[in-house]
């Protein structure tokens, strides 16, 4: 573990909210005792915590028929079809386990929507590494965002927990590693769609 002067100061804040507090507990002991000003652990809703970007743990094939993708669904109406169009444009038509893409809501509170899936169908389970990818991808396309316009605060529950099945320990620690090698090693500029 890094020491507190050797530390990398993330260009981002992160606000882990999770309804589940075995899980935001979980987040908070894989930070441990000291975590960056920049981190935050919340017990709640993930849509009752902004404004902020929203991170969601979605599929690859963007069905958003469960869990936060299905609340994001009822709130942003054509968000899914909006994912899916873009989905259908890339080679595999999925969005693989690792990626990420961002969609612009038009909405002042939430003004994206950052997806990366945790498992490829809504009927398979997410594993420890694709929780690990997944958190990456949102990590590194947060640290890689060049607009400084843009809010830069995640709001991001426990990634592959709720449907995925992921032991909250073990997410926790997955998440805590990508979030530790995304702010030491860079950032990536993220894909976003913008409001058509």
């Amino acid at each position: 573990m890094q020491s507190s002067s050797d530390r990398i100061t993330p260009s981002f804040q992160t606000l882990f909210v999770d309804e589940n507090p075995d899980i935001v507990n979980a987040l908070a002991g894989a930070f441990g005792g000291t975590w960056p000003e920049s981190v935050r652990f919340v017990v709640g809703n993930v849509l009752r915590s902004g404004p902020g970007i929203v991170a969601t743990p979605t599929n690859s094939e963007g069905d958003m028929s469960a869990g936060l993708d299905l609340q994001l669904k009822s709130l942003f109406p054509n968000i899914e079809e909006r994912l899916q169009r873009y989905i259908y444009q890339l080679p595999a038509k999925r969005l693989t386990v690792g990626a990420s893409v961002w969609i612009e809501t038009g909405e002042s509170d939430f003004p994206f929507v950052i997806f990366s899936p945790t498992f490829r169908t809504r009927w398979d389970l997410a594993t420890p590494n694709r929780v690990y990818r997944a958190s990456l991808a949102v990590f590194r396309s947060a640290q890689g965002c060049p607009s400084a316009s843009a809010v830069r605060k995640i709001l991001m529950p426990g990634f592959g927990t709720g449907v995925g099945g992921v032991d909250p320990i073990l997410a926790a620690q997955k998440m805590f590693q990508a979030y530790r090698r995304a702010v030491n090693d860079g950032g990536t500029r993220p894909i976003v769609l913008k409001v058509p």
